[in-house]
This record gives C-alpha cells, structure tokens and sequence, in this order.
C-alpha cells in the first residue's frame, strides 16, 4: 500500500457529485498493463471513496449506491481507474511519460525494418517521426496500445516493414545453457547433432536478426547460423 505522501488523486463526477480516491501512479500504470496480475485494494493508500480527499470528507454509502449500483470498494475503484482521470504532478507524468516513450522506441526498432535496407531504423529516427507525426503519449495507455496507435500514425512518416525471419543456429555444447535461455520463447524446434551441438529453429522480427547473432556471438564465437 502506497504512503499518503506519494499517493496521487484519481476522480471522477457522476450524478451532479465528485468520487476521489488516493492511489500509487506507479501502481496504477501496473495495473493499467496487466490488470489480472494486481490486487486493486492494493493500489490504495486509503481504503475510502471521498467526496474531497483534500479535505477527507468521505462519501456516504448511499451516494455510492447511487453512483456505481454498487458499495463494494474494489469495483467503485476500478470504475473511477478506468474511467475517471488521474491527477500527476509535472514532474510524474513527465517521468512516467518518458519511461513508456523509451519503451516504445525500443519496441518499434525491434519489430520494425526499413524496406529499402531490411535494417531496423535507428532509435532516434523512430524518435524524430513520432515528434513529426506530433504523437503524444498517455502514460497510463498500456504499451501495446501505444505500440498500436504509434505504428499506425508512424506509417505515413516513415517507411515500416514487419518481416519474419526464420533461422537455424547451431551452439556448441558448452554454450548450451546461456544460448537456450536467450531464444526462450522463441525457439519453434531443437534438435542434438552427433557432434554434441544443439541446433535451434527461431523464428523472429527481421529487425532482432543482427542483435540476435551478436548475443549468440558473444556467448560462443563459434555459433553458426543459416536463414531457412
């Protein structure tokens, strides 16, 4: 739970009255991400609804039954998360703002080739067009939806192609252990050679082929790789 001192305001006005909550920022872009994976109750650094947080005036239960259909403290609170607004601070929603910006980029590099080479755009590239294309980020938009939206205003400023790449990467035994645990997740077949060798079939975003291959070179420079 949250300290008085670092929760943050979220609300929302229904029926004429105002609903506020005291809540972690940090907790609630969490939970904006995975909402399965965090207790809302948790979010809170106060188990009430009020009226004026400022001024901890709490709401009546009757208000809340008007309100929301509902008493039960984690429903009201996931409504006013998920419709009401939060209010940051300058400096929080410039921090958080920035950390989901650096997320994006890195995930458009490495999704993302330009046709024309088959390389992944530099990461300040990506950078400049989403300022061209004049894409504000939400800090509490989960990262694939603002992986979503950035794609499609990115597409008229920059040229994007999201090709497939299929390999087959052949690891000597003694790098066996760091070299399954990097294509974890990705690794569709695995087979031993004769020789002790584990050969792997990967199959990845053209954009992650050559960052790939450095990681596997500098866990064994003898690692062979082949394009199926």
């Amino acid at each position: 739970m949250v300290s008085l001192d670092d929760a943050v305001v979220a609300r929302i006005d229904r029926h004429g009255q105002r609903f506020e909550i005291l809540v972690d920022p940090q907790g609630v872009q969490h939970w904006k991400e995975d909402s399965d994976g965090v207790d809302i109750l948790t979010l809170l650094a106060v188990e009430e609804v009020w009226t004026s947080a400022r001024e901890a005036e709490r709401v009546s239960e009757d208000d809340l039954e008007k309100a929301f259909d509902t008493t039960e403290l984690a429903t009201i609170v996931e409504h006013i998360l998920a419709k009401g607004s939060i209010q940051l601070t300058t400096q929080q929603r410039r921090e958080m703002t920035e950390q989901k910006r650096k997320r994006l980029i890195t995930a458009i590099v490495e999704a993302a080739v330009d046709p024309k080479t088959g390389l992944p755009h530099p990461a300040i590239r990506v950078e400049q067009a989403l300022e061209e294309a004049k894409y504000l980020i939400d800090p509490f938009k989960s990262d694939h939806l603002l992986y979503q939206e950035a794609i499609k205003v990115l597409r008229p400023v920059i040229p994007l192609s999201f090709e497939e790449c299929k390999m087959a990467v052949k690891v000597p035994h003694h790098a066996y252990g760091p070299a399954s645990r990097l294509l974890r997740g990705i690794t569709q077949q695995e087979e031993w050679t004769s020789d002790g060798s584990w050969v792997a079939v990967i199959e990845i975003p053209r954009a992650r082929r050559e960052a790939i291959l450095g990681r596997l070179a500098k866990i064994s420079p003898d690692v062979e790789s082949r394009d199926l």
